[in-house]
């Protein structure tokens, strides 16, 4: 069995129409209650198609949880999907409970704790708890992508390269 993210998009979408029904799923045959109105295989590929954009995000079913309540996957920090980072800070700042959730992390860390690759009251924490903003996501990326076995490559300059040529 292939994991959601080495599906297309179109396959993921094609998915998501299969897992549907009035009272059952037509696919995998879960059957819904009052509560329960969508297969876990569904919410699985929702939550996929909503980290990649191409599926509006659901509102939580209470005022009390935010727009991020049961859909980790988004707000991890794995691999290096810029695109999926950024949708997840951008819908972190227009969560209604937003200011709630600044003042737990600032509980937080004011504890000494810190979130680890994760990305909580529009923010990005790496691995070992440190804050990336929006502006140096490229760079944390480009970095995150790196071996540490790999050296950077020697940058010389273009003046430099013009008076060797000379």
């Amino acid at each position: 069995m292939r994991a959601l993210t080495d599906h297309s998009d179109q396959e993921l979408l094609r998915l998501a129409d299969q897992h549907s029904g009035d009272h059952r799923c037509r696919r995998c045959g879960f059957a819904y209650s009052k509560t329960v109105r969508s297969c876990p295989a569904y919410r699985r590929i929702r939550d996929a198609l909503e980290a990649r954009g191409l599926m509006q995000l659901t509102p939580a079913v209470s005022p009390d949880r935010g727009l991020c309540a049961s859909k980790g996957t988004g707000w991890a920090v794995d691999g290096i999907d810029i695109a999926s980072w950024r949708k997840a800070m951008d819908t972190c700042a227009q969560c209604p409970l937003l200011a709630r959730c600044q003042e737990q992390l600032n509980a937080l860390l004011d504890r000494g704790e810190r979130p680890r690759e994760q990305i909580v009251a529009s923010l990005l924490f790496t691995t070992t708890g440190q804050v990336i903003d929006r502006a140096s996501l490229d760079r944390y990326a480009i970095s995150r992508g790196r071996s540490t076995r790999t050296r950077p490559a020697t940058v010389v300059p273009a003046v430099k390269l013009l008076e060797v040529a000379a």
